[in-house]
């Protein structure tokens, strides 16, 4: 049997193997009082195991992603960013699993969460002003989309249905006599933000027959 360390790293006993070719050692294990992960590889009628120091480990697992931590699992053992390795006894409060092809190995993680208004700004705040140019820009051109392909009976029938013609009452009066005839009304449109339309943009309009 041959043992290649190259992380000066020394094992005061050789562990059992399970039917898998990877093993994780707690620090009791190691002369050195580190925790490593063996692979083990079979050449013949000799065994290789080759180790590898927690800190590469480590290392792999500490992606800069925050509220996410990642965990290396082997067979019921797992190793975090920190700390030394562990039994599962039962359930563990991770439930996200990323699963080996090749090697017999999980990562095991927590999702990050589902909205993060931090993250939001941290991360997307740039992302929030485009979605928002490109919003206002897209109510814009639907706008005028809309408001050019209404006919100008279309856009008058509207302002009646929204109440915007407003009727002005004039009285008549007989300047001979001085007295009241009667009264006129006369129509006025008042658009909610261009104010009053003069009369001659819609009379002839609403009088038209068609």
């Amino acid at each position: 049997m041959y043992i290649l360390t190259g992380n000066r790293v020394l094992l005061s006993r050789i562990p059992v193997f399970p039917d898998s070719n990877l093993l994780l050692a707690p620090a009791i294990g190691t002369v050195n009082r580190l925790p490593i992960l063996l692979y083990q590889s079979q050449f013949a009628d000799t065994r290789i195991l080759v180790t590898i120091s927690d800190q590469h480990i480590r290392g792999a697992l500490n992606v800069p992603l925050k509220g996410v931590r990642y965990v290396l699992r082997v067979a019921d053992d797992i190793i975090g960013p920190t700390g030394d390795v562990m039994t599962l006894n039962g359930h563990y409060p991770y439930t996200e699993k990323v699963h080996s092809t090749k090697y017999h190995f999980t990562i095991i993680f927590n999702p990050p969460p589902l909205f993060s208004f931090y993250r939001l700004i941290d991360k997307g705040f740039g992302i929030l002003i485009f979605i928002l140019l490109i919003a206002c820009a897209a109510a814009f051109l639907l706008d005028r989309y809309f408001n050019k392909s209404a006919t100008p009976e279309e856009i008058l029938r509207r302002a009646i249905n929204n109440g915007e013609i407003v009727p002005f009452y004039q009285p008549v009066v007989n300047g001979r006599e001085g007295t009241l005839r009667g009264v006129e009304v006369l129509a006025r449109w008042k658009q909610p933000h261009g104010g009053y339309i003069s009369p001659a943009a819609f009379i002839p309009l609403a009088e038209n027959p068609d």
